[in-house]
C-alpha cells in the first residue's frame, strides 16, 4: 500500500515488520522481556508507523519519526482506534534530520529502506548519534548498489548509470516499455510525463552509496558501523568458512553480499567509561 493511503486497521494488522529488524530487536535472547518492556526503540523513516504500532503492541516503547507530515497524518485514524496516541508515537521532524528528543532517548534507532534517501546522511548520522544513549546501537537496513533492479523504480540497473541523459534515456525506454512502479498519483500521464518524474526522483530522491563511505560516515559521527549481511540465519550454513570475525574472507564476504544483495548496517555507541567526559 502507498504511503499516501490512510493506514486501516486490516492493512495494520496484516503488516509483517522485516524479520531481519525484528531479529535486532527481539531475537537472538539479546534481551529478556523485563529488559524488552523498558526498552526504548525509534523508527527513523517511519512513514505511517505501521513498525511502530507493532512493537508498542509487542510492549515495547517505540517511536517514529518522518520528514514527511502527509504521511504521519495517515496514521492518525488507526492510531485513535487502536488506543494509541499519534502525537506521543509519531513524529515530524523539525527540520531535515534534526529531531526534537533529548540526547541519549533511545536504546535502539531502526530505519527500513530509508537511508538511501537521504541526501546529507552525515548530518543525519550526526543526529542518530545525539539521540542514541551511550551503549546504545542501530539496525539500518536499505537497498545496495549494485542490486539488478531498483528497489523504487522496478527498472533494471537504472540506479548504475550516472545521473544524466543516459539515466534519462534508459528510465524513457522502461517506461515506454511498461517497466515502471505505476505511483497511482501518476494515472493519466503520457509515458513521456512519467519517465520525467521517475527521472527526477531518481536523481533527488535516491542516493547508492560505498559501503566503505557508509561507514566513514558513521565513524565521523561518533558511531561505531559494520556490515552484518552474513550474520543473516540463512547464511549460518557458511559460517566455518568464514573464519573470524575480523578474517579477510569474512569481511569480503560481507562486502560481496551487500553490495549485490541488501545493506544491513549495524551501528553502536560506545560506552563512556565513567569519570570521563561525553
Amino acid at each position: 500500500m502507498s504511503k499516501h493511503n490512510i493506514l486501516s486497521t486490516r492493512e495494520a494488522v496484516q503488516y509483517n515488520p522485516n524479520p531481519e529488524i525484528l531479529r535486532y530487536i527481539l531475537g537472538d535472547k539479546k534481551f529478556d522481556d523485563t529488559v524488552l518492556r523498558g526498552l526504548k526503540v525509534l523508527d527513523w523513516g517511519c512513514g505511517r508507523g505501521r513498525m511502530v504500532a507493532y512493537l508498542l503492541k509487542e510492549g515495547i516503547d517505540a517511536y517514529g519519526v518522518d520528514v514527511d507530515y502527509e504521511t504521519i497524518k495517515n496514521s492518525r485514524i488507526y492510531f485513535s482506534e487502536a488506543g494509541l496516541d499519534s502525537d506521543k508515537y509519531l513524529h515530524v521532524m523539525r527540520s531535515e534530520n534534526q529531531t526534537n528528543f533529548p540526547d541519549g532517548f533511545f536504546d535502539v534507532i531502526i530505519s527500513d529502506n530509508v537511508l538511501e534517501h537521504i541526501p546529507d546522511l552525515n548530518t543525519a548520522m550526526t543526529e542518530i548519534m545525539r539521540i542514541t544513549k551511550q551503549g546504545g546501537y542501530g539496525f539500518h537496513l536499505f537497498p545496495s548498489r549494485y542490486t539488478l533492479r531498483e528497489g523504487h523504480l522496478f527498472m533494471p540497473i537504472i540506479h548504475w548509470l550516472p545521473k544524466n541523459n543516459i539515466r534519462h534515456a534508459a528510465i524513457r525506454l522502461f517506461t515506454a516499455l511498461g517497466v515502471e512502479p505505476r505511483w497511482p498519483e501518476l494515472k493519466g500521464k503520457t509515458s513521456r510525463e512519467k519517465a520525467q518524474i521517475y527521472f527526477d526522483y531518481s536523481c533527488s530522491k535516491t542516493f547508492y552509496r560505498h559501503p566503505r563511505r557508509i561507514i566513514e560516515i558513521c565513524a565521523r559521527a561518533g558511531m561505531q558501523a559494520r556490515l552484518v549481511a552474513i550474520d543473516h540465519p540463512r547464511m549460518k550454513r557458511f559460517e566455518k568458512f568464514w573464519g573470524t570475525d575480523h578474517s579477510l574472507l569474512r569481511r569480503f564476504a560481507n562486502y560481496m553480499v551487500s553490495e549485490l544483495k541488501t545493506m544491513e548496517l549495524y551501528v553502536e555507541r560506545q560506552k563512556i567509561p565513567d569519570g570521563k567526559e561525553d
